[in-house]
């Protein structure tokens, strides 16, 4: 059994290596670049804070009150 396997196993490769000759025998035609870019409209992600400005919250929260 095992051995018949490994026939099939080889002969498949085979196959697959001349239908892989066949298939890239000729290219296929040019694709220009500019065909490949994508364009879509994209909406900016919104702000992580809020709208707040945390460094103004820092300096106050954290800042020396005495400090002149």
């Amino acid at each position: 059994m095992s051995r018949w396997f490994r026939r099939t196993k080889g002969a498949r490769r085979t196959a697959q290596l001349s239908h892989d000759q066949k298939r890239f025998k000729r290219l296929p035609a040019r694709v220009n670049r500019r065909d490949l870019r994508t364009s879509q409209p994209a909406t900016p992600p919104r702000d992580p804070d809020g709208g707040r400005d945390t460094d103004r919250d820092f300096v106050i929260r954290y800042g020396d009150p005495f400090d002149g």
